[in-house]
């Protein structure tokens, strides 16, 4: 028995406490109990408050499956900048305008369309001769054999590369096409693109793709070891079972388990009673994927509530 005054331990048939003179009432060990649970309780709220909250798991899906979309988008947009745009029909003489430097690529188009006219000419052509100089004839561009057999079906266009150059300066450019033989037969299409550095634009999507998962990787993995630390000192706060009415009797083996195979479905929400939020993953299917995802994720490290906030982490 525990004096309610002062908390000193005293005898049960006492009736007035000898430490501090206060009236002794039968229940006051349970008083004491209840005062310690609510100091207890007041310990658990503030050891809570220094948890992160667990929409930071968002933000480590987030970061990876943000940066994961850009690399992708970089890449196809690196792909379709390449495109061939610029088409002649050759043999002839043209005058072209290169705003960039950097290396092109000309390709031959036996599959095209030209002022309205279509070209159907063949996947093999030989004996063509080009050659590439600035307006003013003081420079000359030096053209090779493409270094890669590359090859694009856009729509009604198909083509395969031929050549290659490099232009070091910007301007206008006098491009000539002729027949080895000397004939001016058949007309045929040569496109003009930047030339697409596969390797180089594989890398760099690589490397967003990549720093990105490391990142979103660090974060989840920060939230879940910060967060598993503070409900460690929040069960210490607790003893003889106390901690059971703080968390879920929910199992969190059923939850991960539910949340894997049905997540897109809204089933584990619909297992923990969250009714609204299972209609509304299911209408999104698992909120296109990326909801679904952190609450998976949040299943795993015992993160989630259930419908009364209690946590999830009995297996």
């Amino acid at each position: 028995m525990y004096c309610p005054q002062c908390g000193d331990r005293v005898s049960n048939d006492w009736q007035v406490c000898p430490h501090c003179s206060a009236p002794l009432v039968k229940n006051a060990r349970r008083t004491r109990e209840s005062d310690t649970v609510a100091r207890s309780s007041g310990v658990f709220s503030e050891t809570a408050s220094k948890r992160p909250s667990s929409w930071y798991y968002g933000i480590g899906v987030a970061l990876i499956a943000i940066t994961f979309v850009l690399a992708i988008v970089l890449f196809v947009v690196d792909i379709f900048d390449s495109n061939p745009d610029t088409r002649l029909v050759v043999p002839g003489t043209h005058e072209l305008y290169f705003d960039d430097t950097g290396k092109y690529t000309i390709f031959y188009e036996y599959q095209s369309s030209v002022d309205g006219q279509g070209y159907s000419t063949g996947e093999y052509l030989k004996g063509v001769v080009v050659s590439i100089e600035s307006e003013d004839g003081t420079r000359l561009v030096r053209i090779s054999s493409a270094s890669g057999d590359m090859s694009y079906e856009i729509g009604s266009r198909a083509g395969k590369s031929l050549f290659e150059f490099e232009i070091e300066e910007p301007g206008a450019y006098v491009v000539t096409t002729e027949y080895q033989d000397g004939t001016s037969t058949p007309e045929v299409v040569f496109a003009i693109g930047p030339t697409f550095d596969i390797l180089g634009n594989m890398l760099r999507s690589f490397g967003i793709g990549f720093g990105g998962f490391v990142l979103g990787i660090l974060v989840l993995a920060w939230v879940f070891l910060k967060r598993r630390k503070v409900r460690n000192e929040m069960e210490g706060v607790y003893s003889n079972g106390q901690m059971a009415a703080y968390v879920s009797p929910k199992s969190r083996l059923a939850v991960t388990l539910l949340a894997y195979f049905l997540g897109p479905f809204g089933v584990h929400r619909f297992y923990l009673e969250k009714i609204g939020t299972g209609i509304l993953m299911l209408v999104t299917f698992g909120g296109f994927g990326i909801w679904v995802l952190i609450d998976f994720i949040m299943a795993v490290c015992g993160e989630m509530k259930d419908k009364d906030g209690k946590p999830i982490t009995r297996w």
